[in-house]
């Protein structure tokens, strides 16, 4: 649906809107913050798992893309801080970050935010990245940059053409959703779902400490050297296939 030249801008955004929902689930589930607690049925008393909703969470969208697929991620991530002017000036340091983009090419916007987080002090163990789609050059650059960065995609496509775009790839995000996006703007900046929006560069979390680096994830990089590994989870919007590329295989 995102590949195909003659999909309308609304099934574009509706298919963007499932790839953040869905990738969004598989990123956090094993690492978002979590304690155990005894429920009362109605027969004995037992144990469930709640999700730690006092921890500082920050969802950064980038371009019009990243915003497309938070349309679906809120939906994983109801309380969640909303920042909307890119990476605060200032992050706390117990708080998570997830990083929304629409799609990966050779890796230069996403390197250059984390090298901005780098120099706040964020590691990679605190940090989330989902994007629809990404091609094989930019994982390599990534995972030489930052092994320790975990990511999850839909789908990767090997190539980059003459002109730097994704081949195959699903055309220009900003151009197929244009119809859209101012319309998504005021959506996203009014959804009462949102706990927080951050327009500029200042945030206020709440104080709650967590140790993120019991959550961390998959060492991500580039799937043609044995020393990394790439986790793409993949639902039928963009790719029928789930591939899982490990260390040593």
């Amino acid at each position: 649906m995102l590949r195909h030249v003659g999909t309308p801008p609304s099934l574009y955004r509706t298919a963007m809107e499932e790839l953040g929902r869905w990738l969004t689930y598989e990123a956090l589930r094993e690492w978002l913050p979590h304690r155990r607690e005894q429920v009362q049925t109605e027969l004995v008393i037992t144990e469930g798992t709640v999700i730690e909703t006092g921890v500082p969470l920050l969802v950064v969208p980038m371009h019009s893309g990243g915003l497309m697929l938070w349309q679906g991620a809120k939906q994983v991530l109801p309380h969640a801080e909303l920042c909307l002017g890119g990476v605060p000036d200032s992050v706390e340091s117990n708080a998570g970050l997830v990083l929304l983009m629409d799609q990966i090419s050779n890796g230069d916007d996403l390197l250059q935010v984390m090298q901005e987080l780098a120099a706040k002090g964020v590691e990679s163990r605190r940090l989330r990245v989902i994007s629809a789609l990404t091609a094989s050059p930019g994982l390599k650059r990534l995972g030489e940059t930052f092994p320790e960065l975990t990511l999850h995609t839909a789908c990767i496509d090997e190539e980059l053409n003459e002109s730097g775009q994704i081949s195959p790839g699903i055309g220009n995000t900003t151009r197929r959703l244009q119809t859209l996006q101012l319309a998504l703007e005021k959506s996203a900046v009014s959804d009462e779902q949102v706990a927080g929006v951050h327009v500029g560069n200042t945030l206020h979390a709440p104080e709650r400490s967590f140790d993120w680096s019991s959550r961390s994830g998959m060492v991500v990089a580039h799937r043609s050297r044995a020393e990394t590994t790439v986790e793409a989870s993949a639902i039928h919007a963009l790719c029928p296939a789930h591939a899982r590329w490990k260390r040593g295989h």
